[in-house]
Protein backbone atom coordinates (compact mmCIF):
# COMPACT_ATOMS: atom_id res chain seq x y z
CA UNK A 1 0.00 0.00 0.00
CA UNK A 2 3.04 2.47 0.89
CA UNK A 3 4.68 1.60 -2.14
CA UNK A 4 1.49 2.30 -4.23
CA UNK A 5 1.29 5.61 -2.43
CA UNK A 6 4.87 6.45 -3.26
CA UNK A 7 4.36 5.86 -6.76
CA UNK A 8 1.28 8.18 -7.11
CA UNK A 9 2.60 10.97 -5.40
CA UNK A 10 6.06 10.74 -7.80
CA UNK A 11 3.78 10.05 -10.79
CA UNK A 12 1.55 12.79 -9.62
CA UNK A 13 5.02 15.11 -9.07
CA UNK A 14 6.26 14.41 -12.65
CA UNK A 15 2.89 15.50 -13.97
CA UNK A 16 2.53 18.96 -12.18
CA UNK A 17 6.75 19.53 -12.94
CA UNK A 18 6.06 18.96 -16.87
CA UNK A 19 2.86 20.81 -16.68
CA UNK A 20 5.18 23.71 -15.29
CA UNK A 21 8.25 22.96 -17.57
CA UNK A 22 5.09 23.14 -20.53
CA UNK A 23 3.67 26.70 -19.02
CA UNK A 24 7.33 28.07 -18.66
CA UNK A 25 7.84 26.98 -22.07
CA UNK A 26 4.48 28.79 -24.02
CA UNK A 27 5.77 32.67 -22.25
CA UNK A 28 7.63 34.26 -24.62
CA UNK A 29 11.06 35.07 -23.73
CA UNK A 30 12.11 38.96 -24.49
CA UNK A 31 15.71 39.63 -22.99
CA UNK A 32 17.84 38.33 -20.58
CA UNK A 33 19.49 39.75 -17.63
CA UNK A 34 23.15 40.92 -19.01
CA UNK A 35 24.13 43.20 -16.11
CA UNK A 36 23.34 43.84 -12.36
CA UNK A 37 24.46 45.89 -9.62
CA UNK A 38 21.98 46.25 -6.46
CA UNK A 39 18.72 44.39 -5.67
CA UNK A 40 16.30 44.20 -8.51
CA UNK A 41 12.87 41.28 -8.17
CA UNK A 42 10.64 39.94 -10.73
CA UNK A 43 6.67 40.73 -9.89
CA UNK A 44 4.19 39.42 -9.41
CA UNK A 45 6.53 36.15 -8.71
CA UNK A 46 8.91 38.63 -6.09
CA UNK A 47 11.40 36.82 -7.27
CA UNK A 48 14.89 38.24 -6.82
CA UNK A 49 16.55 38.65 -10.28
CA UNK A 50 20.23 37.52 -10.80
CA UNK A 51 22.59 37.76 -14.14
CA UNK A 52 21.54 35.44 -17.02
CA UNK A 53 17.90 35.44 -15.75
CA UNK A 54 15.46 35.01 -18.22
CA UNK A 55 13.03 37.75 -18.33
CA UNK A 56 9.55 36.75 -20.24
CA UNK A 57 6.70 39.18 -21.85
CA UNK A 58 4.62 40.54 -19.32
CA UNK A 59 7.20 40.45 -15.94
CA UNK A 60 7.36 43.58 -14.35
CA UNK A 61 10.99 44.25 -13.14
CA UNK A 62 11.08 46.76 -9.74
CA UNK A 63 14.73 48.31 -8.77
CA UNK A 64 15.72 49.04 -5.32
CA UNK A 65 17.77 52.29 -4.21
CA UNK A 66 21.29 52.31 -6.00
CA UNK A 67 20.69 49.50 -8.40
CA UNK A 68 20.93 49.08 -12.54
CA UNK A 69 19.07 46.22 -13.91
CA UNK A 70 20.29 46.03 -17.89
CA UNK A 71 18.33 43.86 -20.17
CA UNK A 72 19.54 42.54 -23.62
CA UNK A 73 17.15 41.94 -26.14
CA UNK A 74 17.24 39.64 -28.75
CA UNK A 75 18.96 41.70 -31.40
CA UNK A 76 21.38 42.51 -28.76
CA UNK A 77 19.75 46.18 -28.02
CA UNK A 78 19.94 47.11 -23.93
CA UNK A 79 17.72 48.70 -21.92
CA UNK A 80 19.03 49.47 -18.53
CA UNK A 81 16.65 50.39 -15.43
CA UNK A 82 17.44 53.07 -12.94
CA UNK A 83 17.11 52.88 -8.96
CA UNK A 84 14.13 52.62 -7.72
CA UNK A 85 11.93 51.87 -10.68
CA UNK A 86 9.19 49.62 -12.29
CA UNK A 87 9.26 48.71 -15.94
CA UNK A 88 7.31 46.25 -17.79
CA UNK A 89 8.28 44.59 -20.61
CA UNK A 90 5.52 43.45 -23.06
CA UNK A 91 5.43 40.85 -25.72
CA UNK A 92 6.99 41.24 -29.21
CA UNK A 93 4.41 42.65 -32.03
CA UNK A 94 3.30 39.61 -34.41
CA UNK A 95 3.28 42.13 -37.34
CA UNK A 96 5.65 43.51 -40.05
CA UNK A 97 7.05 45.66 -37.50
CA UNK A 98 9.27 43.91 -34.54
CA UNK A 99 8.95 46.38 -31.93
CA UNK A 100 8.33 45.41 -28.20
CA UNK A 101 6.20 47.66 -26.25
CA UNK A 102 7.64 48.21 -22.29
CA UNK A 103 5.67 50.40 -19.65
CA UNK A 104 7.70 52.70 -17.70
CA UNK A 105 5.63 52.84 -14.56
CA UNK A 106 7.99 54.75 -12.20
CA UNK A 107 11.67 55.71 -12.19
CA UNK A 108 14.30 55.50 -15.04
CA UNK A 109 15.61 53.71 -17.67
CA UNK A 110 18.39 54.40 -20.75
CA UNK A 111 17.53 52.57 -23.79
CA UNK A 112 20.02 51.71 -26.18
CA UNK A 113 19.24 50.23 -29.55
CA UNK A 114 20.91 48.53 -32.48
CA UNK A 115 21.21 50.80 -35.56
CA UNK A 116 18.05 50.10 -37.39
CA UNK A 117 18.23 49.43 -41.26
CA UNK A 118 14.60 49.71 -41.37
CA UNK A 119 11.28 51.56 -40.04
CA UNK A 120 11.10 48.44 -37.36
CA UNK A 121 11.20 50.46 -33.72
CA UNK A 122 10.90 50.33 -30.06
CA UNK A 123 8.57 52.28 -28.37
CA UNK A 124 7.98 52.69 -24.54
CA UNK A 125 4.43 54.05 -23.12
CA UNK A 126 4.62 56.16 -19.74
CA UNK A 127 1.51 57.00 -17.73
CA UNK A 128 1.04 60.22 -19.72
CA UNK A 129 2.79 59.06 -22.96
CA UNK A 130 4.33 56.60 -25.75
CA UNK A 131 7.68 57.13 -26.98
CA UNK A 132 8.61 55.08 -30.44
CA UNK A 133 12.09 54.95 -31.38
CA UNK A 134 13.54 56.34 -34.68
CA UNK A 135 16.84 56.39 -33.04
CA UNK A 136 19.12 54.47 -30.95
CA UNK A 137 20.16 56.33 -27.75
CA UNK A 138 17.78 58.29 -25.52
CA UNK A 139 16.58 57.91 -21.37
CA UNK A 140 13.49 58.90 -20.23
CA UNK A 141 12.05 59.74 -16.79
CA UNK A 142 8.82 59.66 -14.83
CA UNK A 143 8.49 61.07 -11.03
CA UNK A 144 5.97 59.99 -8.50
CA UNK A 145 3.98 63.09 -9.45
CA UNK A 146 3.55 61.33 -13.13
CA UNK A 147 5.79 64.09 -14.72
CA UNK A 148 7.99 62.71 -17.25
CA UNK A 149 10.90 63.54 -19.03
CA UNK A 150 12.88 61.99 -22.50
CA UNK A 151 16.71 63.00 -23.08
CA UNK A 152 17.40 61.97 -26.85
CA UNK A 153 21.44 61.63 -27.34
CA UNK A 154 21.91 59.70 -31.09
CA UNK A 155 19.16 59.86 -32.96
CA UNK A 156 15.07 60.69 -32.94
CA UNK A 157 11.88 59.72 -30.84
CA UNK A 158 8.13 60.38 -32.06
CA UNK A 159 6.36 60.75 -28.25
CA UNK A 160 3.10 61.87 -27.57
CA UNK A 161 -0.28 60.18 -26.83
CA UNK A 162 -1.48 60.10 -30.35
CA UNK A 163 -2.79 56.54 -31.38
CA UNK A 164 -0.28 56.24 -34.04
CA UNK A 165 2.05 55.57 -31.52
CA UNK A 166 0.31 52.98 -30.03
CA UNK A 167 -0.04 51.36 -33.42
CA UNK A 168 2.84 51.03 -34.97
CA UNK A 169 2.59 48.44 -37.12
CA UNK A 170 -0.03 50.28 -38.46
CA UNK A 171 1.87 53.11 -39.23
CA UNK A 172 4.86 51.22 -40.54
CA UNK A 173 2.02 49.71 -43.23
CA UNK A 174 1.26 53.63 -43.61
CA UNK A 175 4.45 54.28 -44.59
CA UNK A 176 5.53 51.33 -46.67
CA UNK A 177 2.40 51.72 -49.09
CA UNK A 178 2.69 55.49 -49.52
CA UNK A 179 6.52 56.82 -48.78
CA UNK A 180 5.43 60.08 -50.89
CA UNK A 181 2.41 60.70 -48.02
CA UNK A 182 4.82 60.54 -45.34
CA UNK A 183 7.43 62.78 -46.48
CA UNK A 184 4.59 64.87 -46.13
CA UNK A 185 3.47 64.04 -43.36
CA UNK A 186 7.25 64.98 -42.02
CA UNK A 187 7.11 68.17 -43.84
CA UNK A 188 3.42 68.85 -42.59
CA UNK A 189 4.19 68.20 -38.85
CA UNK A 190 7.82 69.19 -38.48
CA UNK A 191 8.14 72.46 -36.61
CA UNK A 192 11.65 73.85 -38.34
CA UNK A 193 10.10 73.03 -41.43
CA UNK A 194 6.98 74.52 -41.12
CA UNK A 195 7.94 78.02 -38.97
CA UNK A 196 10.69 77.94 -42.71
CA UNK A 197 8.21 77.58 -44.57
CA UNK A 198 5.88 79.88 -43.73
CA UNK A 199 8.92 83.12 -43.04
CA UNK A 200 9.73 82.07 -46.74
CA UNK A 201 5.86 82.14 -48.04
CA UNK A 202 4.34 84.25 -45.54
CA UNK A 203 0.05 84.03 -45.81
CA UNK A 204 0.36 82.05 -48.97
CA UNK A 205 2.27 79.02 -47.67
CA UNK A 206 0.03 79.49 -44.43
CA UNK A 207 -3.64 78.93 -45.91
CA UNK A 208 -2.18 76.31 -48.11
CA UNK A 209 -0.57 74.51 -45.22
CA UNK A 210 -3.43 74.84 -43.42
CA UNK A 211 -5.74 73.13 -46.26
CA UNK A 212 -2.90 70.45 -46.31
CA UNK A 213 -3.27 69.83 -42.46
CA UNK A 214 -7.15 69.80 -42.75
CA UNK A 215 -7.34 67.27 -45.32
CA UNK A 216 -4.96 64.85 -43.76
CA UNK A 217 -7.03 65.48 -40.66
CA UNK A 218 -10.30 64.15 -42.43
CA UNK A 219 -8.68 61.93 -45.00
CA UNK A 220 -7.49 60.41 -41.56
CA UNK A 221 -11.05 60.03 -40.41
CA UNK A 222 -11.35 57.61 -43.06
CA UNK A 223 -8.98 55.32 -42.59
CA UNK A 224 -9.57 55.05 -38.68
CA UNK A 225 -13.17 54.54 -39.69
CA UNK A 226 -12.01 51.54 -42.53
CA UNK A 227 -9.91 50.24 -39.69
CA UNK A 228 -12.87 49.76 -37.37
CA UNK A 229 -14.98 48.38 -39.90
CA UNK A 230 -12.45 45.91 -41.15
CA UNK A 231 -12.64 44.56 -37.33
CA UNK A 232 -16.25 44.27 -37.34
CA UNK A 233 -16.00 42.39 -40.87
CA UNK A 234 -18.06 45.53 -42.60
CA UNK A 235 -16.63 46.24 -45.97
CA UNK A 236 -14.71 49.41 -46.25
CA UNK A 237 -15.24 53.02 -47.82
CA UNK A 238 -13.24 53.69 -50.17
CA UNK A 239 -10.59 56.11 -49.32
CA UNK A 240 -8.83 59.21 -51.96
CA UNK A 241 -5.80 59.17 -50.04
CA UNK A 242 -3.50 57.48 -47.18
CA UNK A 243 -2.83 59.24 -44.12
CA UNK A 244 -1.59 58.85 -40.90
CA UNK A 245 -3.53 61.41 -38.53
CA UNK A 246 -6.08 59.68 -36.47
CA UNK A 247 -10.36 60.50 -36.36
CA UNK A 248 -10.79 64.16 -36.12
CA UNK A 249 -10.82 65.52 -32.46
CA UNK A 250 -9.53 62.36 -31.21
CA UNK A 251 -5.54 62.25 -33.06
CA UNK A 252 -3.56 64.03 -29.32
CA UNK A 253 -0.41 65.63 -29.45
CA UNK A 254 2.70 64.13 -31.61
CA UNK A 255 6.16 65.72 -30.67
CA UNK A 256 9.23 64.80 -33.19
CA UNK A 257 12.15 64.89 -30.19
CA UNK A 258 16.08 65.28 -32.25
CA UNK A 259 19.61 64.43 -31.23
CA UNK A 260 20.09 66.41 -28.31
CA UNK A 261 16.36 67.44 -27.42
CA UNK A 262 14.61 67.04 -24.19
CA UNK A 263 11.12 66.42 -24.41
CA UNK A 264 9.26 67.90 -20.79
CA UNK A 265 5.83 66.44 -20.27
CA UNK A 266 3.42 67.89 -17.13
CA UNK A 267 0.26 66.07 -17.33
CA UNK A 268 -1.57 67.68 -21.24
CA UNK A 269 1.50 70.42 -21.68
CA UNK A 270 4.92 69.38 -23.16
CA UNK A 271 8.09 71.22 -24.28
CA UNK A 272 10.83 70.72 -26.33
CA UNK A 273 14.01 72.27 -25.62
CA UNK A 274 18.16 71.59 -26.02
CA UNK A 275 19.55 68.88 -23.40
CA UNK A 276 20.55 70.63 -20.21
CA UNK A 277 23.88 70.72 -19.00
CA UNK A 278 22.45 68.80 -15.66
CA UNK A 279 21.32 66.28 -17.63
CA UNK A 280 24.19 65.67 -20.26
CA UNK A 281 26.89 65.12 -17.40
CA UNK A 282 24.44 63.60 -14.76
CA UNK A 283 25.78 60.30 -13.17
CA UNK A 284 23.15 58.64 -14.66
CA UNK A 285 24.15 59.94 -18.26
CA UNK A 286 28.15 59.78 -17.27
CA UNK A 287 27.45 55.92 -16.29
CA UNK A 288 25.08 54.82 -18.86
CA UNK A 289 28.40 56.48 -21.40
CA UNK A 290 30.61 54.35 -20.01
CA UNK A 291 28.66 51.02 -20.48
CA UNK A 292 27.55 51.52 -23.85
CA UNK A 293 31.14 51.95 -24.37
CA UNK A 294 32.47 49.17 -22.86
CA UNK A 295 29.93 47.15 -24.81
CA UNK A 296 31.80 48.58 -27.95
CA UNK A 297 29.17 50.81 -28.84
Amino acid sequence: MKKAAILFIIGFSLIALTAIAQKKANKEKVAEVSFLIGTAKEKPANRRLKINDTIFAGTTIQTGKECVCELSLLDQSRIRIGENSEYTVNPIQKKESSSIFGFLGLGKVWVKLKKMVSRNSYAIKSPNSVISVRGTTFSMEVTSDQKGKVNVFEGRVDAGTHWILENDSLFDAWVRDDEKAYREYLEANDPEIWVQKLEDEYKEAIEKMLQEEEAFYNQDALDYENFLREEQGLPPIEPQKHGPLAETGKGGWLSFVKEKQTLMIDGKDHSLVPIGKDDQESTWTRFNAKRDSVLGW
